[in-house]
């Protein structure tokens, strides 16, 4: 994929930001090939991916979105981008309080279960 997506990039250097393409050789950076091609497989295979990945994924898309000049489907990446990183942060707010919950109730099933542990000794 990698050789192919080159090439065909290559046809379209001169629609290609300038700062997309490696200095030295003119050749699009490695930096967005290797972007574009993990997007590209994830894709293709269907494979499953943590909320983290997906927003790398659109990050990617977004270094992709800027190297072909298309500022409108960048600018658009960068809004889901700034959306999934907010979802996040309140999806992991809302798990720190679930578990700080969880271990207050299961300190009290302990002290509960100490509790009755001593009565069944007593006399």
């Amino acid at each position: 994929m990698d050789r192919v997506l080159r090439k065909t990039l290559a046809k379209h250097r001169s629609k290609i930001a300038v700062d997309a393409i490696d200095g030295s050789q003119g050749q699009l950076g490695d930096s967005v090939i290797f972007a574009t091609d993990r997007l590209r497989h994830a894709a293709l295979h269907q494979l499953p991916t943590t909320a983290a990945g997906i927003q790398q994924m659109v990050l990617s898309a977004t270094k992709l979105a800027i190297a072909l000049n298309d500022t409108v489907r960048a600018v658009k990446m960068e809004q889901v981008y700034c959306e999934l990183e907010s979802r996040m942060r309140g999806m992991e707010g809302k798990k720190e309080f679930l578990e700080s919950t969880l271990d207050k109730e299961l300190k009290a099933i302990d002290e509960q279960r100490a509790e009755l542990d001593k009565k069944s000794h007593e006399p």
